[in-house]
């Protein structure tokens, strides 16, 4: 996301704010998931940094922290919830950068 801040009499206002392309999960059942759902499934872990990844065979990658990964098998759980049929693999994050939150092998027209 990027924006700029100016101060006004009023105090800070956000300018120019131009926010990431949501990115939607397919569910088995024939449905999508949006990820602000995912983001609400997460939410209240103690998780610094995380990704989940969709591939083509509609599996889910969810990508931790090393730190975070005692807490895998509880966003396992939260992630099963709104994903019931899939396969959610865990993998440690292993770079020191920023990491994309939400990506997927499947197409994204919101059409």
């Amino acid at each position: 996301d990027y924006a700029s801040l100016k101060w006004t009499p009023e105090g800070p206002v956000i300018r120019r704010l131009s926010g990431r392309k949501p990115v939607r999960f397919f569910v088995s059942s024939g449905t999508w998931v949006n990820n602000i759902d995912v983001t609400h499934a997460l939410s209240g872990l103690a998780i610094s940094q995380y990704g989940l990844h969709q591939r083509r065979d509609h599996s889910l990658v969810l990508r931790l922290p090393n730190s975070a990964m005692m807490l895998a098998n509880t966003a396992s759980t939260r992630l099963a919830q709104l994903f019931p049929t899939q396969k959610i693999t865990i993998e440690e994050i292993v770079t020191d950068g920023k990491v994309l939150q939400y990506t997927s092998d499947l197409p994204q027209d919101f059409a």
